[in-house]
């Protein structure tokens, strides 16, 4: 089956479709000891498509009411779910990347590769972390 006539790549990479966005990749060690370490890198400015990913929906319990925000991101970034790599020493663990968008913090549940639309191509999808999202501004 033949791919898409269609190269979105030019509509990703139109200013007036992409936003900026930083990531914060986090790589977590333990020592000897039991120490737990966390190096935080940044990387600012990332060009992507941001979208909602679904409708906010509304959870109620007996002591709380909240709503889950999450996006979609389509971008070339390189950016990474959680991993473990055992051939170091000591053990590291990537912890899930976390995006700063719009005033918020995401987290990213689940990167894909979407290579049909040009290489290195993902799709990204995140969840707000955040206890009390910003406030969106038209």
């Amino acid at each position: 089956m033949a791919g898409p006539f269609l190269d979105p790549s030019i509509m990703l990479l139109d200013p007036q479709f992409t936003d900026r966005f930083d990531v914060v990749q986090r790589v977590q060690s333990v020592s000897n000891l039991g120490e737990v370490s966390t190096n935080d890198t940044i990387t600012r400015n990332i060009l992507g498509v941001v979208t909602p990913a679904k409708p906010a929906d509304l959870k109620r319990r007996d002591d709380i009411q909240y709503g889950q925000r999450n996006i979609v991101i389509f971008t070339r970034a390189l950016l990474n779910t959680a991993a473990v790599q055992l051939n170091t020493i000591p053990p590291t663990q990537r912890q899930p990347d976390l995006l700063l968008w719009s005033g918020d913090t995401f987290m990213l549940v689940q990167v894909l590769p979407w290579n049909h639309f040009g290489p290195g191509w993902v799709r990204v999808v995140a969840t707000s972390v955040d206890r009390i999202d910003a406030t969106v501004t038209r």
